[in-house]
Formats: C-alpha cells, sequence, structure tokens
C-alpha cells in the first residue's frame, strides 16, 4: 500500500499533540481549582470573623431570655442586607433547598442541627464539622450553647465572587483554546517541514531505483536529516558507479573475448583453406587460450571476492625469509626480460601473520607489471621497512619501486578499478586483463592493509603494500 507523505504528517501530529495539549487542559483544571478553593478560603474565613464579631450579641440575647425564640428581631438588627440575588444555586447539603444566603445569621446548637434562621428552609438541618469551625461559639455561664454561624462560612459564594470565577473560567478556556491553535498550527508546520524532507528523500530513491538519479540532493541542514542525506548521496553515488563499472566490465568483457575468439576463428579458417599446418598454428592458439583461462581465473577470483567466499589461510610467516624467496623466484624472469633487479631489506622484519600463498600473488601482479611497464635499461627494487601510521601503529611498508615511464595523474585515482588500463594502446597480452591490480588490492585489503600507488610521467611508479604488524 502506498503511503504518502501526508499520511506520514498527520501521524506525527497525533503523536505529540496528546503531549501538548494534555499540560494545557491540567494547567487550566488545576488553576481553577485553586482559584476556587482560594476564594472559598477567603470567604469561610471572613465569615468566621464576622460571626466572632457577632457573637457577644446573641451571647446577651440567650443570657437575657434563655432560649433562641424571637432571635429574628436579633437578626434583622445584626445582619448586612442580603440581596435575593446573593443566593447561590441548590446544595445537596439542604435536601435541594435553596441554602442560606452568604450574609444569613444561623444558630445551631452543639450537635450542628440549625436552630434558628432568617431562612426557614435551613431549620432542622445539621452543618457539617467543617461549617461549625467557621463559626463562633456561644458561651453564656461557662457553658456551650450553641454555635453562630454565618452563611457564607458554608463556602456558599455570592454573586460576585460565582463572576469572578466565571470570568476566570473564561479566561482559561481562551487562553486554552488559543495555545490549542497555537499548537497545532506550529505542529502543522514543523511535521511539514520533517516530512518535506523525508519526501525529497524517497524522491531520491525512487529515481535511484529507476536507474535515473543524477544529481546529489540538497542537504538543508546538519541535523540528522542532513547527517542522512549526505549519508544517501554517497550510497547513490557508489552505486551509479558501482553500476558504471559493471556495464563497463561487461563491455570490456564481451571485448577481451571477441579478441582472441577471432584470432582463433582465423587460424582455423587458415589451417582449413591450407595456408598453415595445425603445427604452425598450434603457439598462436595456445597464447588465445591461456590468456582466455588467465581471464577466465580472474573473474572467478573477482566473483568470489565480492561473494566473500574467499578465506584467508594466514599463518605466522617470517617477512625477511619470504621476500628474498618472491625475490629470487622473480629475479630469474627479471634477468630473461634484461631488467636490473634489487632487494632493499633491513636484516630483521617482523614476523607477520598472512596468508603466503595470496601475497606472492599480490606481490607477483605487482612486480610482473613492472617487468611489463619498463625498458631494458630500467631498474626494479623489491623493498619493505616498517613505519608508523597515521594512527600511530607500526605496520610493515612492501614496496615495489620501477623507473619506467610512469603513470599519467589522471590514470592514479582508477587504477584499481576494474579493467582498467592507464595505456589501452598496449598489446592486451603485455597489459593483462585489467583486474590483476582490482584483485591485488582487495587482497591486501582482506589482510587488513592497504595497496597505494605514487608515480609520476618520467619518473617511474611505485606500488606500497601496508600490512598491520599483528602478534602471533
Amino acid at each position: 500500500m502506498k503511503r504518502s507523505p501526508l499520511q506520514l504528517r498527520w501521524q506525527l501530529m497525533l503523536s505529540y499533540l496528546p503531549l501538548l495539549l494534555t499540560p494545557i487542559l491540567v494547567m487550566g483544571i488545576v488553576t481553577r481549582s485553586v482559584a476556587e478553593q482560594g476564594v472559598t478560603v477567603l470567604v469561610t474565613a471572613e465569615a468566621q470573623k464576622q460571626a466572632l464579631a457577632l457573637v457577644y450579641s446573641y451571647e446577651g440575647y440567650y443570657a437575657l431570655h434563655q432560649s433562641w425564640q424571637g432571635v429574628e428581631v436579633l437578626f434583622n438588627a445584626t445582619q448586612r442586607m442580603a440581596r435575593p440575588d446573593k443566593r447561590a444555586p441548590t446544595d445537596p447539603m439542604f435536601d435541594n433547598k435553596p441554602p442560606p444566603g452568604p450574609e444569613e445569621v444561623l444558630i445551631a446548637d452543639n450537635n450542628g442541627k440549625i436552630v434558628a434562621s432568617q431562612n426557614p428552609d435551613a431549620i432542622g438541618q445539621t452543618l457539617s464539622a467543617d461549617a461549625l469551625s467557621h463559626g463562633a461559639s456561644i458561651v453564656v455561664g461557662g457553658h456551650s450553647v450553641g454555635k453562630l454561624i454565618i452563611g457564607a462560612a458554608l463556602g456558599v459564594l455570592d454573586q460576585q465572587q460565582r463572576q469572578l470565577l466565571d470570568t476566570l473560567n473564561s479566561a482559561l478556556a481562551l487562553s486554552g483554546t488559543l495555545s490549542a491553535i497555537i499548537t497545532v498550527v506550529l505542529g502543522l508546520w514543523f511535521s511539514r517541514q520533517i516530512t518535506a524532507r523525508l519526501g525529497q528523500l524517497m524522491r531520491g530513491v525512487r529515481q535511484l531505483a529507476s536507474g535515473q538519479w543524477i544529481t546529489p540532493l540538497t542537504v538543508y541542514s546538519s541535523d540528522e536529516f542532513g547527517e542522512l542525506t549526505h549519508a544517501f548521496n554517497r550510497m547513490a553515488a557508489e552505486i551509479t558507479r558501482e553500476q558504471q563499472l559493471r556495464r563497463q566490465m561487461v563491455a570490456d568483457v564481451a571485448h577481451d573475448l571477441r579478441t582472441p575468439l577471432s584470432v582463433m576463428a582465423l587460424e582455423v579458417e587458415g589451417i582449413n583453406a591450407g595456408l598453415q599446418t595445425p603445427a604452425e598454428a598450434t603457439h598462436s592458439l595456445q597464447e588465445e587460450i591461456d590468456w582466455l583461462q588467465h581471464l577466465v581465473d580472474d573473474l572467478h577470483t573477482l566473483s568470489l571476492l565480492d561473494a566473500n567466499q574467499v578465506a584467508l589461510q594466514c599463518e605466522p610467516v617470517a617477512l625477511t625469509a619470504f621476500l628474498r624467496s618472491v625475490f629470487q623466484h622473480w629475479q630469474t624472469l627479471a634477468a630473461k626480460e634484461q631488467r636490473q633487479m634489487t632487494l632493499d631489506i633491513p636484516a630483521e622484519l617482523p614476523i607477520v601473520s598472512i596468508d603466503p600463498y595470496r601475497m606472492r600473488q599480490v606481490l607477483g601482479n605487482l612486480l610482473n607489471n613492472a617487468l611489463h611497464h619498463t625498458t631494458s635499461d630500467a631498474h626494479i627494487t623489491l623493498s619493505a621497512t616498517v613505519i608508523n601510521s597515521a594512527v600511530g601503529e607500526r605496520e610493515i611498508v612492501i614496496n615495489v619501486i620501477d623507473t619506467g615511464d610512469g603513470i599519467a595523474p589522471a590514470a592514479l585515482p582508477h587504477l584499481f578499478d576494474r579493467f582498467y588500463r592507464a595505456d589501452r594502446s598496449r598489446r592486451r597480452r603485455h597489459h593483462g586483463s585489467g583486474l590483476g591490480l582490482s584483485i591485488a588490492a582487495q587482497w591486501v585489503a582482506l589482510h587488513g592493509g592497504r595497496l597505494t600507488v605514487q608515480s609520476e610521467l618520467g619518473h617511474g611508479a611505485a606500488f606500497s603494500v601496508h600490512l598491520p604488524i599483528v602478534k602471533v
């Protein structure tokens, strides 16, 4: 199923909107609750002060009459004028009857039962212990005869106080709505920024998959998306390069196969036409067969290396004796080709862990190239030394140096590419298949080292095999 960037955009929105909106909702509820509790505390505290200020009048009334009969006269004298619009909504404590107004005066006995009130509906109701604690004790003759409570002590708010809380609620609702809108807008903008960059990567992936990737993607930032874009550009460039090399490899293989097959066909035609005998054609046919076998072997080796199906058989090797053995073998061949060859190594080199067979192949390829790319007056040197690498570790460097014509600067970066020939004018049988250096570089890499080259036109070439010194 195809997924569009818009779907991901909404998925991002749904993932972090609850994280942003939940604190806004919680803060609104907590603020509203704290504000209402704060107003209630102030109102009940004020009601208790009023009750303490009025209690002396009611103590005198009870001391004079020994009951609360007719106390309504005192209510009218002591209570502030209560406005009907100050009554609060119905409270469950009063059985769905209107509770006392915030400025009404109540008298309760010691058990909390209301015995006198301006609100007849309140008489007989029982007040909570919390409401009684905000009243004033009426003490006559050293004995408590009841409690004087102002209506506000019950937590009943007047109209102005309710309006204050309603205004606060409206402000909280408005600020919460604005915050939610701003959060959604910013969330959409940020998610669009993320999905836009992902969309660019997806377009690049589709272009790469269809073989139409040409230019690198633009890097807009230095964050993780920027690093991902950089990595994609490098990967795409490497894949494109590998595809070009593979196409070039197929073309080169086809070309290299066509030439020996054409030569072999001509030799057979010459035999059939009686222009030469089979014995006369044998040498030429054998050369082409040998070269074809060499090409097939190289291609087989490359396929095994690419599939990681080649394992080195490493063992401790005394490098001094090993290099002397390699030198003696190739010195004989150099003498036949009229080349001067010398060995320049210290008396004692470290013992290293290498695959002797594969390393002989590497050095053999380098020495063979040196023989084929130098003239009779050239000099070839096989040397070795111990140096400190760029990371501070010791390594062995084996050099194959010749005094031939050298390599053009433009050719150096491609020298280890497959089927690359610095001088395509040379005959292929003298220049090889173009795979030898690529294979040698991979063998060295499997040893944990690297193969490098330095050259200048007219001053020869120097190939260096860098190998880490591993304790064995």
